[in-house]
């Protein structure tokens, strides 16, 4: 699953985690406007949540969790993050 899918589940679990990993330039993206600290408290961590849920278009929701972090075809693999050629 990803970032945006797992905060929008449990914002104090997963928001740390992702907002030293760019969810306030993806939350931009979608106009919710944070902060722009690194660590929001538990209560803006909710508030944001709660409008990140009203500001992405259902259809990018059920996108995301469609759609595989990985993908291999043949030789090639594909993956959101980057990965490490060593692991199988």
């Amino acid at each position: 699953m990803s970032w945006l899918i797992d905060f929008l589940e449990d914002p104090v679990r997963h928001g740390p985690l992702w907002f030293r990993n760019g969810a306030a330039e993806t939350l931009r993206s979608y106009g919710v406007v944070t902060s722009g600290r690194e660590r929001p408290s538990v209560k803006e961590l909710q508030e944001i949540r709660d409008a990140a849920a009203r500001a992405i278009p259902p259809s990018h929701l059920v996108f995301l969790q469609r759609t595989p972090l990985s993908f291999a075809a043949g030789d090639y693999f594909f993956a959101h993050a980057g990965a490490k050629p060593a692991w199988h």
